[in-house]
């Protein structure tokens, strides 16, 4: 097995244990050391997720203002039709 021929011993070298920075400086220095292909579709992502948010925001927004306007609509023709029930009483 050993044929007599010296072999050299493979030493597997670490450095330090260091803990990986966190939050937006940790995902940077992460993201700089991928392949130009991955840091584009990182980008890609990242602003397809801010689209989606903010018009999901925007769309929010629309359903509450119209949630809104038919709700004064309704209350407009509930104090009408109020207006009118009262009017026919005081008249009796």
């Amino acid at each position: 097995m050993n044929d007599g021929i010296a072999r050299p011993r493979v030493v597997h070298v670490r450095g330090p244990v260091t803990r990986p920075p966190s939050g937006i400086r940790g995902f940077v220095e992460r993201a700089s050391g991928l392949p130009l292909r991955w840091q584009i579709g990182t980008l890609v992502v990242f602003g397809l997720i801010g689209i989606f948010t903010l018009f999901g925001l925007l769309g929010a927004a629309i359903a509450n203002d119209a949630k809104d306007r038919t709700m004064s609509g309704w209350l407009a023709i509930t104090r009408s039709v109020a207006n009118s029930i009262d009017s026919e009483l005081d008249q009796q």
